[in-house]
């Protein structure tokens, strides 16, 4: 999901009603005192999903977000440390090649 998805959710909630989101026995989702609508055809665990997407939707979107974020500094460490070994394994390979004709070595002639 992409930022400007989450936008447009953002933008669909922020532009609701505002308040706390509930439902009575009577297929009504209220805010507040206001009765924001009559659910005919919903059952009630539609009209308790209704009630609770207000409250849900920004969580889960602020939840998205954490977890981009958290994914882009994984992956930012994980290239870093790519890079780490890159260059480590250049010194290890000179470090050898050094070794191997220094008069310190007593490996195989290759």
């Amino acid at each position: 999901m992409d930022e400007k998805q989450l936008d447009e959710i953002e933008a669909q909630y922020n532009g609701s009603t505002q308040g706390l989101w509930r439902i009575d026995l009577g297929s009504h989702v209220w805010v507040g005192e206001f009765m924001l609508a009559k659910v005919y055809s919903a059952g009630f665990g539609d009209q308790v999903f209704i009630a609770g997407a207000h409250k849900n939707i920004p969580e889960l979107v602020a939840e998205v977000r954490r977890l981009k974020a958290e994914l882009e500094l994984r992956d930012k460490r994980i290239n870093e440390l790519d890079e780490d070994c890159k260059e480590w394994q250049i010194r290890v390979n000179d470090y050898a090649k050094a070794l191997r004709n220094s008069e310190l070595y007593e490996g195989d002639e290759q």
